[in-house]
C-alpha cells in the first residue's frame, strides 16, 4: 500500500468515518470493518487461507562465488540462516591448460580455493561447479582498459587451451581437476555445468556439440558417477529448453538464469525438467519473483547471485522443513509473482517481487479467505493491495528490481500500525532512554548513544525523522530510513559497512544506502526490533549497559529488553506504566451485530482503547482483536455471525505504547431472528441504513444520480459505469448468508453479456453472481470448488427500471422480477454461508476478464431470509422498510398497520426518516416497531 494512500486511510478510519454521515441518526459507530478498502481491479488476486494446511516445499538455498565476494555470502548467510542453507556454487577456471596428471596452475587452484573457502562461510559441503566463463572475455585480463600481467598472450593462449581441436579433453580435464581440487579442500561436488550462460556467446566457451562432448565425458567417468551434469543454465530462459535437450541423454539436471527471454519459457522449462525425472536448478537468483515462479513449475534448488536482505531470507526460511506456501499468484505480462507462507515458526509472510530487467508496474490484492488479519499492521482486514514498481528495460532507472515481504498477523497482540512518515523519539525497552546523537555533535562518524529524554527540554538531536523507504530505492522496498531531526542529512549508519556483533553504529551523509535502511520487526508489547538491512544483525545497548552514554550497537539476536525499542511522538515522556484495565463493559446484541460500551479511562494520555473477541465454544478462547486505535467508549461488531455466541473483552494503550490489563469479559450472541442485514439507499453515499452499519466502500468516486428518470427511490441512484474502478465492495458479513433475499432496483445499459449486478465470493472457485445476460439468460451461478449450479430467467431488460430479486430459502432458490417470479429450484443446494465469501461485490465480477456493470442501481436490500412474494410487493411499494425487529416467521398474519412520526403524529403512510409502525395481529396481538424510509 503506497504512502499517499496509507495516510488517507489512516485520516478517515481514525476518525471512525467510512463517508459523511446523510443525517445525525446515521453517524458512524467504530466498528469491525472500519478499514475496508476495494482496490483496482486490474491487481492480481491472490487468494489464500491464513489457517489452511497449505503446501510444503523443500528447497535447497545456496549462496554463490561465481561473483567471489565474501561479504556477499555472509549476507546472505545471516539473512536466511546457516540451518538453511545446504548448497553453494562455486568456480573453475578456464585458463591454464591442464594436462593428463590433472594438476590445475597455482592461480586455478588460489581462485578455487578462494571461493571454497567462501561457500563454507555459509555452512554447507555440498556445492556446484560451474565455469568462470570471464577467464575466456580480454576485459577480464584487463584494468581500465590497460592489460594485466600476462598480457593479451596470456589471454590467447587461455582461449586456445579451451577451443583447439582436443577442447572436449582439455574441458574434461580442467573440470575432473577442479572437482578432485575442490573436494580435498572439504566440500563435496554434487552437480557441474560445464559451460555457464553458453547461449550469450560473448562469453566464448562453446558450441552446443562441445557441451554435449564434454557432458558425455563427464557422465562415463565411474569417478564422477556421483556427480549430476546441469545442461545450460543459459542465461536467456527462452534457449534453456533446446540446450537441455541437446544434452541428453547425458545430463541429470536442467538449469537456467532469468537474465532475458519470457515468462512461459522459464515456467515451461522447470516443468519439463521435473516431468523428465531430473533435478532442476536456478544457480543465479537475482530477485525472489525468480525463486517464487521456479518453485511454482518445480523448483528444487536456488543459488542466490547476490543478496538483498529481508524478503529474500524470509522466503528461504519459509520453504524448508516445516515450511508452507498457503497462496500464489502470477502476473505473466508483468514480469511478477506473489505467494504467502506460513513459516516454521508459524509466522505468515506475503512475498512480492517482479523481474530485475523486464517488469512492468502491476499490483496485487492479498485476500484472507477464512479470517481478517493485519497486513503490517493494516487491519482488521481480509484483503490489502500493493503496487510492485517496474520500468522500461534492463539499467533503466525505472527498473528497480522491486520486491517486498509483509508481515501477516492476527491474534492478541498484533503489529502496530505502520509507522508513517514523521519526528519521533526511539526509545529502549530496558534502559527508558532514547537513542541520541554523542554530544549533539550532528556530523559524519558521530557514534549513537542513549541518553535520558525530557519532552519539556527536548533537543533535536534526540529525535528522528523516521519514513519508509521508496518502492523505488532498489531492490527489496521493506524497510525505513532513520535521519537525525538536527542534520536531515545524516542517517544512523553501520561504521565501515559492518557486518560484525557489537559494530558501531554512526551518523552519516551517505544517501540511504543499504546500510543506512532498517527494517522493524514487530517484538511484541508494543516495542520492535530493528535490523539492519545491510548486516541483519539488530540494533542493541553494549554490553546490555542502561547508563546514559551507553554506545548504540548491532548485535546477533538475543531477544533481551537491550534490543527491543519503541517509535514514539517527541512529546511523548519515555516510560512503561501501563493505563488501568477499562471499567463497565456491556455488550447488546442487535439485529445482526453487538453493541459494545464501557466507561472512560480518566488518563490524561489515553491514546485510545483494544477491542478483542472469542468465540465461546467450549474450549481454550482464542482471542482476537477487531478493532483498535478507538479513541470513544464504543464499538460494534458488525462481523458477528448469528447464533455465534462471542466473549469479548477491552484494553486501554497510552500514547508510549503501554497496554493495560484486560477488562472484565462480557458475552453476547448475535441475533438468529430475521432480520434486514443492510440497506443502501445510495442518497449521496453508500452508507448502510441499518444500525449494524456493513457500509459499502469503492475505490473510485461514486456518482450519485440526481435526474428523476434515473432516481427510483429517494433523492438519488448510484450510477455505475463500465470503467474506471465502479464498483462496491460489500464487507464480508454482507455475504455470510444461508437463507436470504437480495433485492434492488435496476436500471440496466445492457451492454454487455457476464456483466454481474453481485458477485460474492473468494475468487474464480467459490462465487455466487446474477448477471443480467450469460448471452442467452439472465443467470444466477454459485460454486464452491466443484461445479458450478445455476438457475435461468429471461435476460434482464436494459434502459428502463426493474425491481431485481433473488431469494433462498431451505427448499428453493427462486428470482423475481418486478415482484413476479421468472424462475425457480429446488437444486441449487450450495449456500453463500458454505463457503463465508469476503469478496462480495456490486458491478464486479471474480473473474478479471468480465467487464464491469454499466448501470444505475437504487435500495439494494440484503434479508437474512427469503422474503415472499408478497413482501417483496411490499418492499417495492415501500411499505417494508424495516431495519429492526422483523417479525419472526412464527408470528401471527398481520391485519392492519397503523403509522407514526417519532413524535407520534399519525402518518396515512411512512414518511422519509424515522418512522414508528404499529401492527395488529389476527391472535389479537400488537407490535411496534422502527422503521427507517
Amino acid at each position: 500500500m503506497n504512502k499517499s494512500f496509507f495516510t488517507t486511510a489512516i485520516l478517515l478510519a481514525g476518525s471512525c468515518l467510512a463517508a459523511v454521515a446523510q443525517n445525525s441518526e446515521n453517524e458512524r459507530t467504530p466498528n469491525t470493518y472500519m478499514w475496508l478498502s476495494a482496490n483496482a481491479k486490474s491487481a492480481i488476486q491472490l487468494p489464500y487461507a491464513y489457517n489452511g494446511a497449505g503446501k510444503e516445499f523443500k528447497v535447497n538455498w545456496g549462496m554463490d562465488t561465481a561473483w567471489d565476494d565474501a561479504g556477499n555470502v555472509r549476507r546472505g548467510t545471516l539473512w536466511i540462516g546457516k540451518e538453511n542453507i545446504s548448497t553453494g556454487r562455486i568456480s573453475f577456471q578456464p585458463n591454464d591448460l591442464v594436462g593428463e596428471n590433472l594438476q590445475l596452475s597455482n592461480r586455478q587452484k588460489k581462485a578455487l580455493a578462494s571461493r571454497v573457502n567462501h561457500i563454507l562461510l555459509s555452512g554447507t559441503k555440498e556445492v556446484l561447479l560451474n565455469c568462470d566463463h570471464e577467464m575466456l572475455v580480454a576485459d577480464h585480463y584487463k584494468t581500465d582498459g590497460v592489460w594485466n600481467d600476462g598480457g593479451e598472450e596470456d589471454w590467447k593462449a587461455s582461449c586456445a587451451n579451451y577451443r583447439g581441436d582436443n577442447r572436449h579433453i582439455n574441458w574434461y580435464r580442467l573440470i575432473k581437476a577442479s572437482v578432485k581440487y575442490a573436494e580435498s579442500l572439504g566440500v563435496k561436488v554434487i552437480s557441474i555445468a560445464p559451460f555457464n550462460e553458453p547461449d550469450y556467446t560473448a562469453w566464448n566457451e562453446g558450441t552446443m556439440a562441445d557441451f554435449k562432448a564434454i557432458a558425455q565425458l563427464i557422465n562415463e567417468d565411474p569417478e564422477m558417477q556421483h556427480i549430476r551434469i546441469s545442461a545450460g543454465n543459459t542465461l536467456n530462459d527462452d534457449c534453456a529448453m533446446e540446450w537441455y535437450n541437446y544434452m541428453k541423454p547425458y545430463v541429470q539436471e536442467g538449469n537456467t538464469h532469468q537474465l532475458a527471454g519470457s515468462f512461459d519459457n522459464y515456467a515451461a522449462f522447470f516443468t519439463q525438467v521435473r516431468n523428465d525425472g531430473n533435478y532442476a536448478t536456478a544457480d543465479e537468483l537475482h530477485n525472489t519473483m525468480e525463486a517464487m515462479v521456479g518453485i511454482e513449475y518445480g523448483l528444487q534448488s536456488g543459488i542466490w547471485w547476490g543478496f538483498d536482505g529481508v524478503t529474500r531470507g524470509y522466503f528461504c526460511q519459509s520453504n524448508v522443513a516445516g515450511g508452507a506456501r498457503l497462496g500464489y499468484a502470477e502476473n505473466r505480462t508483468a514480469w511478477s509473482a506473489a505467494s504467502v507462507y506460513r513459516m516454521p515458526d508459524g509466522k505468515v509472510h506475503a512475498f512480492l517481487g517482479v523481474s530485475e530487467r523486464q517488469a512492468k508496474t502491476n499490483s496485487y490484492e492479498l485476500v484472507s479467505t477464512d479470517r481478517p488479519v493485519f497486513y503490517d499492521g493494516y487491519g482488521p482486514v481480509y484483503n490489502y493491495w500493493m503496487e510492485l514498481p517496474g520500468g522500461s528495460g534492463y539499467a533503466t532507472e525505472d527498473q528497480k528490481n522491486a520486491e517486498r515481504t509483509i508481515r501477516i498477523t492476527t491474534g492478541e497482540d498484533v503489529d502496530p500500525r505502520p509507522v508513517t512518515e514523521g519526528t519521533y523519539i526511539i526509545m529502549n525497552k530496558k534502559s527508558k532512554r532514547v537513542l541520541t546523537v554523542k554530544d549533539g555533535n550532528v556530523g559524519n562518524g558521530t557514534s549513537i548513544v542513549q541518553t535520558t529524554y525530557t519532552p519539556s527540554r527536548a533537543q533535536t538531536y534526540q529525535q528522528w525523522k523516521v519514513a519508509p523507504v521508496s518502492d523505488r530505492i532498489g531492490g527489496d522496498f521493506s524497510y525505513y530510513s532513520i535521519v537525525s531531526a538536527k542534520n536531515d542529512k545524516m542517517y544512523i549508519d553501520l561504521l565501515n559497512w559492518s557486518l560484525e556483533s557489537n559494530g558501531n553504529l554512526i551518523v552519516y551523509s551517505g544517501g540511504c544506502g543499504s546500510n543506512e535502511q532498517w527494517y522493524l520487526e514487530y517484538a511484541g508489547d508494543g516495542d520492535y526490533y530493528i535490523r539492519s538491512r545491510y548486516s541483519s544483525l539488530y540494533m542493541d545497548l553494549r554490553g546490555g549497559y542502561i547508563t546514559a552514554g551507553t554506545q548504540v550497537i548491532q548485535n546477533a539476536y538475543t531477544g533481551n529488553d537491550s534490543q527491543r525499542w519503541r517509535i514514539l511522538p517527541v512529546d511523548v515522556a519515555p516510560e512503561l506504566t501501563a493505563p488501568a484495565a477499562p471499567a463497565g463493559l456491556l455488550a447488546r446484541a442487535k439485529a445482526a451485530s453487538v453493541e459494545l460500551s464501557w466507561t472512560a479511562n480518566t488518563e490524561t494520555d489515553l491514546m485510545g482503547y483494544i477491542v478483542l473477541r472469542a468465540e465461546d465454544n467450549g474450549g481454550e478462547l482464542e482471542w482476537n482483536t477487531i478493532g483498535r486505535d478507538i479513541t470513544g467508549t464504543t464499538f460494534l461488531d458488525n462481523s458477528a455471525e448469528a447464533g455465534h455466541t462471542y466473549k469479548y473483552k477491552v484494553c486501554a494503550m497510552d500514547r508510549a505504547n503501554n497496554r493495560s490489563e484486560a477488562s472484565e469479559t462480557v458475552s453476547a450472541s448475535a441475533s438468529t431472528a430475521r432480520a434486514l442485514l443492510a440497506r443502501y439507499q445510495f442518497d449521496g453515499s453508500a452508507l448502510d441504513d441499518t444500525p449494524n452499519q456493513l457500509d459499502a466502500v469503492s475505490k473510485a468516486t461514486l456518482i450519485y444520480s440526481s435526474f428523476s428518470s434515473l432516481v427510483k427511490q429517494g433523492e438519488k441512484s448510484l450510477a455505475l459505469r463500465a470503467t474506471d474502478d465502479y464498483y462496491l465492495l460489500l464487507p464480508p458479513r454482507a455475504g455470510h448468508l444461508d437463507n436470504f433475499t437480495i433485492c434492488a432496483w435496476v436500471r440496466w445499459g445492457g451492454a454487455n453479456k457476464w456483466e454481474r449486478l453481485f458477485d460474492f465470493g473468494n475468487g474464480t472457485s467459490q462465487y455466487m453472481f446474477l448477471t443480467p445476460n450469460s448471452g442467452s439468460d439472465m443467470r444466477l451461478v454459485l460454486k464452491n470448488g466443484g461445479e458450478e449450479q445455476i438457475l435461468s430467467a429471461p435476460t434482464l431488460s436494459s434502459g428502463k427500471w426493474m425491481h431485481l430479486a433473488v431469494t433462498m430459502s431451505d427448499t428453493d432458490t427462486k428470482i423475481y422480477v418486478d415482484g413476479e417470479e421468472v424462475a425457480s429450484t429446488t437444486a441449487i443446494t450450495i449456500r453463500p454461508k458454505d463457503f463465508n465469501p469476503v469478496l462480495n461485490y456490486i458491478g464486479r465480477s471474480q473473474f478479471p476478464s468480465d467487464p464491469l456493470f454499466k448501470g444505475t442501481v437504487d435500495d439494494l436490500r440484503i434479508y437474512t431470509y427469503a422474503l415472499s412474494a408478497s413482501e417483496l410487493t411490499a418492499v417495492m411499494t415501500g411499505e417494508a422498510d424495516a431495519i429492526e425487529g422483523i417479525s419472526s416467521e412464527s408470528a401471527s398474519p398481520i391485519m392492519r398497520r397503523e403509522y407514526y412520526s417519532v413524535g407520534g403524529i399519525r402518518q396515512s403512510a411512512p414518511q422519509r426518516g424515522i418512522n414508528i409502525i404499529r401492527e395488529y395481529h389476527s391472535d389479537g396481538s400488537v407490535t411496534t416497531r422502527k422503521i427507517w424510509k
